[in-house]
């Protein structure tokens, strides 16, 4: 059992005298990368030698003596070898002590600086994030702000819609009023002409019925001398024939012959009427009816031209009100352009601040991952230095195993 011991805690001693090797070989000046790769490095070789001690006793319990003796035979232990080994280990756990030293040393202001670091990097982070919220908070009242102005102008936008949709129905209703007005001044302005061409036409029948009528009346008075002359040559004849017969029968003559004459006369004056009456009839009631046109047509002349002033004057107004509606139509359209253009810019200069926002937030991140990084890298680097601390603490064992070391040979012996 004795022997066994002894060997467990040699093969102990060859586990620390190798990490205290590597340990030594370690520059002082390593990086935390490294130190955290010797210290997996470490971690297998400790694992290693358990699985090696393990398997020591394993063969140690199932070989005896004979594996006693091979050891014996290949590390024979002498007085020398032993004091030689112990001066090795004694020199390289000074040198591991002092190396360790110094590495706590350095280990200790350097961990309170980084410490120190990390605190005032959790600071500025906070700093920086503080600034950031300030930094926001006017940019965002500022896009609320900017987008109340972009709802109010939107509504302004559509009101002036309306606005111009209702302007646009005005002038077509006053374009189609227009249109009518002027249907109905053409359509009186050719009835006043038709009229006018009537009256024309009348005072050109009225002067041919006028001229028919002096040329009746000339005939009438041709009709008269003729009977007149008829007249006085029979009454010439009655003279001679009374002069050439008997006085007896002159009153009987004069009798017939003046009753001749009347019934010459009447059925003259019967043909007279018969064909001139049905034509002077017709003459005067057409001239009557012509008057009676004329006197109308001139009524109607009257109240078209009494109708065209205020027709005439409404279209007037109807003319300077589309000018208006037009020149007002072109300036909401104007400015409705220029709000659009002011409602574009203020979209760029919105997305300009989105970006930049949004520029400066990535950055915020970077730099917030870089401070994590560093504190992940500090934390590690941390770690290390404590497996260092409990690396140095089991280290500070040597003399004791020493003095079982001695102890083992005295037996052996």
């Amino acid at each position: 059992m004795h022997r066994k011991s002894s060997q467990g805690t040699h093969a102990q001693h060859q586990q620390h005298l190798q990490l205290l090797e590597q340990v030594m070989e370690t520059p002082e000046s390593s990086e935390p990368l490294q130190v955290k790769e010797e210290e997996e490095d470490e971690e297998e070789q400790v694992n290693h030698a358990d699985s090696a001690e393990s398997q020591s006793d394993q063969c140690g319990k199932g070989a005896g003596p004979d594996f006693e003796r091979q050891i014996d035979e290949a590390c024979p232990l002498t007085p020398e070898r032993v004091s030689e080994v112990l001066s090795q280990i004694e020199r390289r756990v000074k040198e591991v002590v002092s190396h360790m030293e110094g590495c706590l040393e350095g280990a200790g202001p350097r961990l309170e600086g980084c410490i120190g670091q990390v605190g005032r990097l959790e600071l500025q982070r906070d700093a920086l994030v503080a600034q950031l919220l300030q930094l926001e908070l006017p940019m965002a009242q500022a896009v609320q702000t900017l987008r109340a102005e972009l709802g109010v102008a939107r509504d302004r936008l559509a009101r002036a819609e309306l606005g111009k949709r209702s302007l646009q129905e005005q002038v077509r209703q006053v374009k189609r009023r227009l249109f009518l007005v002027a249907r109905d001044c053409i359509q009186s302005q050719v009835t006043l002409a038709t009229r006018q061409h009537e009256v024309a036409q009348f005072a050109i029948t009225q002067e041919e019925l006028t001229a028919q009528i002096q040329g009746l009346a000339e005939e009438a008075s041709q009709l008269q001398e003729d009977q007149q002359e008829q007249l006085r040559a029979a009454q010439e004849q009655v003279r001679t024939a009374g002069r050439r017969r008997r006085p007896c029968s002159d009153l009987t003559y004069n009798r017939r012959v003046s009753m001749e004459i009347q019934e010459y006369l009447k059925g003259g004056v019967l043909a007279l009427e018969r064909r001139y009456e049905p034509r002077l009839l017709a003459l005067l009631r057409r001239r009557q009816w012509g008057e009676e046109a004329l006197r109308r047509h001139r009524e109607e002349a009257l109240d078209l031209r009494a109708h065209i002033g205020p027709l005439s004057e409404e279209l007037q107004a109807l003319e300077l009100q589309r000018v208006c509606l037009e020149e007002r139509v072109a300036l909401m359209e104007r400015e409705r352009d220029e709000n659009v253009a002011q409602y574009r810019e203020t979209l760029e200069v919105l997305e300009q601040g989105l970006r930049d926002l949004r520029t400066e937030v990535q950055v915020q991140k970077k730099t917030n991952e870089e401070m994590e990084n560093l504190k992940t890298s500090l934390t590690k680097e941390l770690d290390v230095h404590r497996r260092f601390v409990e690396a140095y603490g089991t280290l500070r064992i040597p003399t004791r195993e020493r003095s079982e070391i001695g102890s083992c040979e005295t037996l052996r012996r």
